[in-house]
């Protein structure tokens, strides 16, 4: 994908979440009311072409390790009052037995990262989805962005860019708030110390394969990307 083809994406995904409810978060937020998506998937793409379509519209973005279970998941579904989950389509079943336990949810979106043709072609489990909750592939939310286009609505400074969730090492996961300042402050220092690394390799490209959910994965990938350079995503199996 080119930069250009990536930002459409992008743009079109954000219009997608507009399209499906979720609005730019408020003047004064707390991680109660936020309203967000929440990201929990395998380290690709589409993990970042999610992460900057909500970005587009001033839409918070929670995290979760793709290897945490359902549970706690839900833990910060409902601590975060998060509207819409991007998952894997593998994990939508888990996802669907404990719907009824996030008042707040009202849509999941599930990816085929990493699954199998098999796997893509096994029907949709529609008929857990409690009322009231909707089901929706990755590429029918860029399919209605699309469809629906909206101007960017740019965040500010204060806005909060992301709502990390921890490992779970020590405990429930805990949920840190990054606003967008913080965010920039990141790819800056990681500007510095990675710029003085590459000053002598301008056209090195970088393999994304740790979790996107971790703090120094997704800032080292901003960099990348800010910085104009590529970006190649694999998994450890395919490293190997």
């Amino acid at each position: 994908r080119s930069f250009g083809q990536l930002g459409k994406a992008a743009h079109d995904f954000g219009c997608g979440l507009r399209a499906i409810g979720l609005k730019p978060q408020p003047a004064d937020i707390s991680s109660k009311d936020h309203g967000g998506v929440l990201l929990y998937d395998e380290t690709s793409a589409e993990w970042m072409i999610a992460a900057q379509g909500a970005f587009s519209q001033d839409i918070v973005v929670a995290t979760s390790y793709a290897t945490l279970g359902a549970d706690s998941v839900k833990k910060a579904v409902v601590q975060g009052g998060v509207m819409a989950v991007v998952c894997n389509r593998k994990a939508l079943e888990g996802m669907l037995k404990v719907a009824k336990q996030m008042p707040s949810l009202k849509a999941i979106i599930y990816t085929d990262v990493l699954c199998t043709p098999d796997e893509c072609a096994a029907d949709v489990p529609f008929h857990l989805a409690p009322k009231g909750l909707k089901l929706h592939s990755f590429q029918e939310v860029l399919e209605m962005g699309a469809k629906k286009p909206l101007k960017p609505t740019p965040p500010k400074p204060s806005s909060v860019a992301v709502l990390m969730y921890t490992s779970g090492s020590t405990g429930d996961p805990k949920g840190v708030m990054v606003t967008q300042a913080n965010a920039l402050a990141f790819v800056g220092s990681v500007s510095v110390q990675l710029g003085r690394v590459l000053a002598d390799v301008p056209e090195a490209n970088f393999l994304g394969y740790l979790p996107l959910a971790h703090i120094l994965e997704l800032f080292a990938e901003f960099y990348f990307y800010t910085s104009g350079k590529n970006i190649g995503y694999a998994d450890p199996k395919s490293l190997l």
